[in-house]
């Protein structure tokens, strides 16, 4: 088990449903990609309010150990910045649960998969709504990698 896979356990070995900053998209040389508009290495993930896009980087791209890195992306055309930053919160409690999951199922390949989840619905949405959004988008990115 890598210390990694380990630290997802509490001390009585239950499942910790967590999302570390380490696991945060944060580098503007690995985001950038993802908005460009005409490349061939991206992935595209539609499910209701929530479009999620994705690619591999090469190992030479990143300097990171882990296999994922996750960025939440909200529009400066939806609300004020309070409710944009709402939404934000949402979007990652909403990530959190499936996290661990996706993390595992990309252990032991080579390179970093940078994912990131665009917000394009009504500033009102709710939890509910947006756990069901990134349900499908994982379940359809867990079935791509199988």
């Amino acid at each position: 088990m890598t210390p990694e896979a380990a630290s997802d356990l509490d001390e009585a070995g239950r499942q910790r449903f967590t999302f570390p900053r380490r696991h945060r998209l944060k580098r503007r040389s690995l985001i950038r990609p993802l908005f460009d508009r005409g490349r061939s290495d991206l992935f595209s993930i539609p499910a209701g309010s929530v479009r999620a896009v994705y690619r591999f980087a090469s190992p030479e791209e990143h300097h990171d150990t882990t296999s994922l890195q996750v960025g939440v992306f909200v529009s400066r055309r939806i609300g004020g910045a309070v409710t944009r930053n709402r939404i934000r919160r949402k979007m990652r409690e909403a990530y959190r649960r499936r996290h661990a999951e996706l993390r595992h199922a990309l252990d032991g390949r080579p390179g970093l998969m940078t994912l990131a989840l665009v917000f394009r619905g009504k500033p009102d949405i709710s939890l509910s709504a947006l756990v069901q959004d990134i349900d499908t988008i994982v379940d359809r990115l867990l079935t791509g990698l199988k």
